[in-house]
């Protein structure tokens, strides 16, 4: 009878530690997350607007045009207001928080931005601020007061008082929308936005300072040879036309700390798992650029590819990134095989296999192997709108802004030859009917300066079928890479980089220059006096009478 109890005893602990191991198994396990904010709709999400950078004190000429769009959406993407003070030239601190809570209000009062909110469509304003609106220009987690400026930044956007922003640390949200097509299958868009600033490590917290990184992006330009770490045996060496040195990880600072970070995985693994068909990623600022000298994710180059290899990691279709920050609207692409910006060499499981064909920006004489083949297995897009009230084309006086851009600080992964430097704002259109998703940067009077239409299929990696061959399998891959990439060849390289020396060369002898020649101005003036009263007692000497020696 005793043995029968302690059977039975023995059975039980052993079910009861099989239970919690299992139990800790699944607490161990990364688990997916709804949308904090989820919307169901009878029809599918279709209009998204998006712009950044404004000051109630300028003339608000978009939000007439934006409001006859009739956006469903309008997500503001950093610098709402400009609530920090500049003291001089690149120097500005934060502003008491009366002065921040009176200049947002000003842009909540202003008639045509009431207008628009209140407009027909009703918009749905959702936003995340950048650095200005932080109240500290190129600011991060050393805001002492980041907590009191997101009260003010959640009172402006009208945020209810249940909202989980008002109860963590960061403006970090999502939104779902879903809702049946006219086939009636159920369409889905995420809008995730970033907080890029709440949780950001300062520059001076890591061993790379902030100027290094830029005069080393500024004095980048050539191309290199890079060694990209593998799993194992699985090491490459290529040559990749690298426009700018900061992809090799200058900074090991962190963008959005760990809550923000868990908090993005279970959005994106969510993403992933619901199948979403379009998954839109809000950041105040760029995240593919390697424009140099503009704040962006490439000078903190772990969290860069952290974001990119996540996307990768869990598969996530349709992915498109939105930002804002640089006064300027832009089109970014890169192709899944450029994927140094994941920081990758080997094959996982969401690789697609492809002909082993080579990449468009490769050189003839570099080895193509398996691990040049997508990732992802489609083309990242971001869509840039900066300057609502004010742009490059402002601000730029001397020289023409889009000679400066294009030449002074190219970016290798612009869409199309050039960028749109007037005052703008972002917009989306989906068309579910043919699965295609417009976007296009706007400008005064509602017309689209850049568009590109992306299909359904752009954004879902390719796929390869067994019926057809090689030579068609190529060319259907060609057309899956990123459009109208204008390849930038050795000689413009070269050039843009010369032109940049010569430049910043010119701007250092003016720095250094004048300094020194104001100090050396009393030298010149008492070597002057000096040689003066000399050739004077020369003369003098000189005009007297001979004999008067011998006197």
């Amino acid at each position: 009878m005793h043995r029968m109890h302690r059977r039975v005893l023995a059975v039980c602990c052993v079910v009861i530690a099989l239970a919690g191991f299992a139990a800790g198994a699944d607490r161990a396990k990364p688990s997916s997350a709804p949308a904090d904010v989820v919307h169901e709709r009878d029809t599918p999400l279709t209009r998204v607007a998006f712009g950044s950078c404004s000051r109630p004190t300028l003339p608000q000429r978009l939000w007439k045009p934006l409001g006859e769009l009739e956006p469903e959406v309008f997500a503001w993407l950093g610098d709402v207001v400009y609530a920090d003070s500049r003291e001089q030239t690149f120097v500005w601190r934060p502003s008491p928080l009366e002065h921040v809570r009176d200049i947002y209000a000003m842009q909540k009062a202003l008639p045509e931005y009431k207008a628009f909110v209140d407009g027909p469509s009703k918009p749905l304003v959702l936003g995340v601020w950048d650095d200005h609106d932080f109240n500290l220009n190129n600011g991060g987690d050393r805001n002492q007061l980041r907590d009191s400026v997101q009260e003010i930044f959640l009172d402006f956007l009208d945020e209810p008082a249940e909202s989980l922003r008002r109860q963590r640390e960061g403006l970090y949200v999502s939104h779902a929308w879903s809702g049946p097509d006219r086939k009636g299958r159920i369409r889905r868009v995420k809008l995730i936005l970033l907080d890029v600033r709440y949780f950001r490590q300062d520059f001076d917290s890591d061993t790379d300072s902030k100027w290094a990184m830029w005069i080393s992006s500024l004095t980048a330009g050539q191309p290199v040879n890079v060694n990209f770490p593998g799993v194992g045996d699985e090491q490459v060496v290529r040559h990749e036309e690298l426009r700018h040195k900061q992809h090799r990880d200058h900074s090991r600072g962190d963008m959005l700390g760990d809550a923000q970070w868990t908090w993005l995985e279970a959005q994106l693994r969510d993403s992933a798992e619901q199948q979403f068909d379009l998954t839109l990623i809000g950041s105040g600022v760029q995240v593919l650029s390697d424009t140099p000298i503009i704040e962006k994710w490439g000078l903190f180059g772990s969290s860069q590819r952290r974001l990119l290899k996540t996307v990768h990691d869990l598969g996530v279709p349709g992915v498109v990134f939105l930002s804002g920050d640089v006064h300027m609207g832009e089109m970014l692409c890169t192709d899944d095989t450029e994927d140094y910006l994941l920081g990758l060499s080997y094959q996982s499981a969401h690789s697609t296999p492809v002909p082993a064909q080579r990449p468009h920006h490769l050189p003839d004489d570099s080895p193509i192997t398996v691990n040049t083949v997508p990732r992802l297995g489609y083309p990242l897009f971001e869509f840039t709108s900066s300057g609502m009230t004010h742009s490059c084309k402002t601000q730029i006086p001397i020289v023409s802004c889009l000679f400066a851009v294009n030449w002074l600080a190219p970016g290798t992964f612009r869409v199309g030859p050039t960028i749109f430097d007037d005052l703008n704002f972002g917009f989306i259109e989906i068309d579910w009917d043919n699965e295609v998703v417009e976007a296009s940067i706007r400008g005064k009077d509602g017309a689209a300066g850049l568009v590109t239409k992306i299909p359904f299929s752009r954004l879902r990696p390719f796929q390869q079928s067994d019926k057809e061959t090689a030579s068609a399998s190529e060319l259907q891959y060609e057309a899956h890479l990123c459009p109208h990439r204008h390849p930038v060849d050795d000689v413009h390289l070269w050039a843009r980089f010369g032109v940049r020396v010569v430049l910043i060369s010119a701007l250092l002898v003016l720095v250094l220059g004048v300094p020194l020649l104001c100090l050396s101005l009393p030298f010149l003036l008492l070597r002057c006096v000096w040689r003066w009263r000399f050739r004077a007692a020369s003369t003098s000497a000189s005009s007297q009478p001979r004999h008067a020696k011998s006197e």
